[in-house]
């Protein structure tokens, strides 16, 4: 069984684009070989955490999906597009590269915002990304417990 990942947490950026990551965070990366990890990028602005072999598996699912669907095939040209392969460094930060900082609006020396554990993977967002996440989230509880009534 694959270790479940959640809660949400507050991190920043250093002037080199690091960032620190929470202590629970690199326990989940403890899991990877030699601590790396895939990071991509979703159209919402959230950059993804993956272990590399459920990176593998998505790229699969891919795959058999139908190339036709626009929405779809931008979804999967992010994805791949800005897929990077980093490592957690010894003290648990993690090097962003330029265009994953450019395509979510992290900025270095910056407070970044949140990463955010999501079943088996984190979302890791600017503040404003985070802001209007939570917004969704909110909205859509509200709509399912009006819906209900």
């Amino acid at each position: 069984m694959e270790k479940l990942v959640y809660g949400a947490y507050e991190i920043s950026m250093d002037g080199k684009g690091r960032v620190l990551l929470p202590r629970e965070v690199r326990e989940f990366w403890s899991l990877a070989a030699d601590s790396k990890l895939k990071i991509t990028a979703r159209p919402d602005g959230c950059l993804i955490l993956l272990l590399p072999d459920i990176w593998e598996r998505e790229i699969a699912s891919f795959k058999e999906e139908n190339p036709e669907n626009p929405a779809r095939r931008r979804y999967i040209e992010a994805y791949m597009h800005y897929t990077r392969e980093e490592k957690i460094d010894n003290t648990g930060r993690l090097m962003l590269a330029s265009p994953l900082r450019k395509f979510s609006g992290i900025e270095p020396g910056t407070k970044v915002g949140m990463i955010t554990g999501s079943f088996d993977r984190f979302l890791l967002m600017s503040k404003e990304v985070w802001d209007r996440h939570e917004k969704e989230i909110k909205n859509d509880a509200a709509d399912r417990l009006w819906e209900q009534k």
